[in-house]
């Protein structure tokens, strides 16, 4: 498991709450009751069907990425497993798979509200872990 596959799964699950936002605010579009006598749009078509479209084909997507988003947890939670830590397997459950900033994990962690105390001590857990895998990888 690397860093990055660490950050993207964090940020997967960004974008979906972000394609759930756009669903969301898609919908209230749609809902809005028009306004009498107010001036209309010169587009064509019904903008209803066209937002039901729009919000079917981002549910598919939806569906796309929390599909994806489960494979990558499950290949995280194996990965969590296998390390011996239980302070480094929480402040990754915390960081990565919560999504907390640095700031929230240490305080979560320790009570400090300083994010240099939780990354710090993951940083060197990972540097360790890298050496580990480089080396067994070299032989």
């Amino acid at each position: 498991m690397t860093i990055d596959d660490l950050y993207a799964y964090r940020n997967l699950c960004k974008e979906i709450n972000a394609i759930q936002f756009q669903i969301n605010d898609t919908a209230l579009a749609v809902r809005s009751p028009s306004l009498g006598g107010m001036p209309h749009g010169t587009t064509p078509g019904d903008p209803t069907a066209r937002a039901a479209l729009k919000i079917i084909e981002l549910e598919d997507e939806l569906n796309r990425k929390s599909n994806e988003m489960i494979d990558q947890a499950k290949q995280i939670e194996t990965w969590i497993d296998s390390i011996n830590d239980h302070e480094i397997r929480a402040i990754i459950r915390y960081h990565f798979l919560s999504g907390k900033t640095w700031r929230e994990t240490a305080l979560a962690m320790y009570g400090s509200t300083t994010r240099q105390t939780a990354q710090n001590v993951w940083k060197r857990w990972y540097r360790n872990y890298i050496k580990s895998v480089e080396s067994v990888d070299k032989c």
